[in-house]
C-alpha cells in the first residue's frame, strides 16, 4: 500500500509504524522535551477541567518566551504562538 504527504503537512501512514518506528527524532529541535519536536503538529485533548487550557497556555508562553517549562527541553529560539481554544460548551 503506498501512501502521499497531503498539502505537505500531513503524512498518511498505518498505526502500527507509530509503535515500531522510534518515538522521538533527535536530530530535530525539541519543544516540549521528547513529547514534541519541531516540524510536528500537536493537538491536546482531555475532558471538560482535565487542565489543558492551563497546560496550552504555559506551552504557549515558553515557546513565545524561549524559556522551557515543567523541567522540559525547549531547543527552539522564541517565536510567535498560535493558541486555538475548540473546546465546546453549552
Amino acid at each position: 500500500m503506498r501512501y502521499r504527504r497531503v498539502d505537505n503537512i500531513f503524512t498518511a501512514s498505518p498505526a502500527y509504524l507509530y509503535f515500531t518506528k522510534p518515538k522521538f527524532n533527535d536530530r530535530r529541535p525539541r519543544i516540549l522535551g521528547r513529547f514534541w519536536a519541531e516540524g510536528e503538529l500537536a493537538v491536546l485533548f482531555s475532558d471538560t477541567g482535565a487542565g489543558k487550557s492551563i497546560l496550552a497556555t504555559q506551552i504557549a508562553q515558553s515557546v513565545a518566551s524561549g524559556v522551557g517549562v515543567g523541567g522540559l527541553d525547549l531547543d527552539v529560539p522564541s517565536q510567535r504562538v498560535i493558541y486555538f481554544d475548540l473546546e465546546l460548551t453549552r
